[in-house]
């Protein structure tokens, strides 16, 4: 990454703020002022693509921190710091809301309140991760020499399973469908191995089947029964 030096933070503020020099005329301040209201146009597209409808899909860690205005680096705040957050929102925005859900939501608070249960148990965690991607690497179809997903996407998977598990098994047909087209959306929002205007359809077709072998019903399947036994404790 670019740095950013003194003398260039010093200009990017000033052009930012607007602080014309004396010697501008009308016309030159009007036209400064123009160009800054353009650029401001440009600003938010450029967060919601760059940041929130590419990082998040790729910065897998804990997906339910990946959130529109949320921050996935965070490791939480305390009990104290939460109140003065909702003091300083109480003072100075009285009027507005502090939802947990919009339809901006990535996912639904349900879905979040499971997965943020790994970071409680982070250790049974990570060996039960290492243990599924060991069970269930001969599942990956090769796309181009390389196994399909990677372990990022993997890492995905696992916890949006552990969010979305149905309650009922007869909503299973219905939860892979979804999940399967849930995926093809992440992974093209990620624009690592395809994306929206360039779509590598072997990859995407690959992710479905390695979703659909890992969850087939079967006695041999040591995966899903040993999730199913975990995805119990954080529901």
């Amino acid at each position: 990454m670019s740095r950013i030096f003194p003398g260039q933070a010093r200009y990017l503020l000033r052009l930012l703020s607007l602080k014309f020099p004396d010697y501008l005329s009308p016309e030159q301040k009007q036209a400064w002022l123009r160009f800054i209201m353009r650029w401001q146009q440009f600003t938010g597209p450029i967060m919601a693509k760059g940041f929130e409808d590419t990082v998040l899909y790729v910065y897998t860690r804990l997906i339910s921190l990946n959130e529109v205005g949320g921050d996935p680096q965070t490791t939480g705040i305390s009990v104290v710091e939460f109140h003065r957050c909702n003091k300083a929102r109480q003072e100075r925005w009285p009027h507005t809301i502090n939802a947990t859900s919009t339809h901006d939501t990535k996912r639904s608070e349900d879905v979040r309140a499971r997965i943020n249960v790994l970071s409680e148990i982070p250790a049974a965690w990570a060996q039960r991760v290492e243990r599924w991607h060991r069970w269930n690497r001969l599942k990956k179809p090769v796309v181009n020499g390389r196994p399909v997903p990677n372990g990022n996407m993997e890492l995905l998977i696992y916890q949006t399973l552990i969010g979305t598990w149905p309650l009922r098994r007869k909503e299973m047909p219905t939860l892979i469908k979804r999940f399967q087209d849930y995926l093809v959306k992440a992974a093209r929002e990620a624009k690592i191995h395809t994306s929206w205007l360039y779509p590598k359809i072997d990859y995407e077709n690959a992710l479905k089947k390695f979703l659909t072998s890992i969850l087939v019903p079967i006695n041999g399947n040591r995966f899903l029964q040993d999730f199913m036994e975990f995805q119990r404790v954080t529901a």
